[in-house]
């Protein structure tokens, strides 16, 4: 693999770390000027993107929280067809991430996001549309049962709403997949290609695009809610679907005028289409003999065990896996902390504004990421912010154990004090941290001919983590049970925070940055 040029200043003969190659303050060189400065970014084809992508994001933000919404309304006595729904999407995107990352790596960078956007659209349009059947089916709860005959129409509605429900959960499940195709191209593979490994444009890009997800998590819900407040669940839907057909056209649209505007994306399209050229014909695609299904599945497995060999191999594997346990947690304004909040007798306002304290604290650390690395260099940084989280959780944590109130009873004051007011603070690290790691991967697999397929390992990682942290609280289901799922988010925090800590070991040689290190 080529070596990726980090230094703003000549290279030492043997460097042993990425810092090693980044001064702690960079100071001002003529000779280097090129490279401290961001490349000549399109800034048309970079608002385009961004575009496209506040586009994608808002669809599918709505989309994914009006889909539950819309399942608990319907299924008004159970939460088990929300959980099926949860549960089935994050799996597909556990079983299937690696393959979208081959995808990106093997095909037209063009081809494979338009394509994603079409299969992402039409799979969000096609369960709208099942949802928009299910809402029109009739209530089975409110049909009288004294009869055969209605005992009868009780059946068949309830087979009915059944299948229109799996529909709904294969259409997401597709959903899903794309998007995560979307987000290994968009997210991680187009900015390395268009920063041209500048490092100031590359985190230019990945700042606004955080950024565009913050603003959408936070507002979306609110324009749901807003919606079905004034709205029927019907009007809703078509609300929705509206969106969709309409983001559909324009994102395709804007897409293209951004691979268009930013020629490093065909310059390397026409280096992936020479290397093929190159490659033996029985290498593309394969022998006579490995046409069987047997042969094919044992090439599956052999090349998902050298890929997860490289990758753990690789030094930046400790920084993917400290991130992948920060997924493993509650201790965050997700739907699992505000359900067990509203058991707590916490208004929805009051949790509305909560959480929007998180995304605007959240929005804060992506503002002090740059600097903060600027100042200190990547590895420092990331070091300063996640243990950062791991402290703010602390009050967190003892919240849940000092003070235990009864379902009925929130506690005194102090104790909502502790508790929202460290996870909004830990939100600053979170983010910060989220920057600093996405773009030491991208760096660490700029040249790397299968970046994306190991980019999409990460993801698969922090996919497990969230499935695992669901079984988490399926075991501890009950509310007053809560506080077991609190401490095993608050040790997953704190293991990635150890996992950390050892990277920066190995990267550094040390953890704590002292002058005296820096004497002749």
């Amino acid at each position: 693999m080529a070596a990726v040029p980090y230094s703003l200043v000549p290279l030492p003969e043997s460097p042993t770390s990425i810092d090693d190659l980044t001064p702690l303050l960079v100071e001002p060189d003529d000779t280097n000027e090129t490279s401290a400065r961001p490349t000549d970014l399109d800034l048309h084809g970079l608002r385009f993107l961004l575009i496209q992508h506040l586009s994608s994001a808002w669809v599918d933000k709505t989309v994914e929280f009006a889909s539950y919404v819309l399942l608990i309304e319907h299924f008004r006595t159970t939460l088990l067809p929300s959980s099926i729904y949860g549960f089935s999407t994050t799996c597909v995107a556990i079983l299937f991430s690696r393959w979208a990352g081959s995808l990106v790596d093997h095909h037209r960078k063009l081809e494979v996001v338009r394509a994603a956007i079409l299969v992402q659209k039409t799979a969000t349009i096609a369960s709208l549309t099942a949802f928009l059947f299910l809402f029109t089916t009739p209530d089975s709860n409110n049909v009288n049962r004294s009869s055969g005959k209605m005992k009868m129409q009780d059946s068949t509605h309830a087979i009915s709403t059944w299948v229109i429900f799996y529909v709904i959960v294969f259409c997401r499940c597709i959903e899903r997949l794309s998007t995560t195709t979307m987000t290994i191209a968009v997210e991680r593979d187009w900015p390395t290609c268009i920063s041209e490994c500048s490092e100031r444009s590359l985190s230019l890009i990945n700042t606004w695009l955080r950024r565009i997800d913050l603003t959408c998590q936070l507002l979306a819900p609110l324009f749901v809610s807003f919606l079905t407040s004034i709205l029927s669940y019907k009007t809703v839907i078509k609300v929705l679907l509206f969106s969709s057909t309409i983001g559909l056209f324009f994102e395709m649209h804007w897409i293209k005028i951004v691979y268009s505007r930013f020629p490093a994306l065909q310059r390397e399209d026409e280096r992936r289409d020479d290397a093929d050229e190159d490659l033996d014909p029985l290498d593309l695609h394969g022998s006579v003999a490995s046409d069987s299904w047997i042969s094919s599945s044992r090439s599956f497995f052999v090349d998902n065990w050298r890929e997860w060999n490289e990758f753990v191999r690789l030094p930046v594997f400790l920084s993917s896996l400290s991130i992948s346990f920060l997924y493993l947690t509650v201790l965050s304004f997700d739907g699992t902390m505000l359900g067990f909040l509203k058991t707590r007798s916490y208004s929805d306002a009051f949790l509305a504004e909560m959480r929007g304290l998180g995304v605007i604290m959240g929005l804060l650390g992506t503002l002090a990421a740059s600097p903060l690395e600027a100042r200190i260099g990547s590895i420092r940084a990331g070091n300063w912010s996640i243990w950062s989280e791991v402290i703010c959780l602390v009050p967190v944590l003892i919240s849940f154990y000092i003070m235990r109130p009864t379902e009925t009873d929130r506690g005194p004051f102090w104790v909502g004090i502790l508790l929202f007011g460290g996870m909004a603070a830990s939100r600053v690290g979170l983010w910060t941290f989220d920057l600093i790691q996405t773009k030491q991967l991208q760096t660490a697999l700029a040249s790397h001919p299968k970046r994306n397929t190991l980019t999409s390992l990460q993801i698969m990682m922090q996919n497990t983590a969230e499935i695992l942290k669901y079984v988490i609280i399926m075991v501890f289901s009950k509310p007053s049970e809560f506080r077991w799922a609190a401490l095993a988010s608050f040790i997953s925090v704190l293991t990635g925070a150890i996992s950390y800590a050892i990277y920066v070991r190995r990267e550094r040689g040390h953890l704590v940055h002292c002058g005296c290190m820096k004497r002749e």
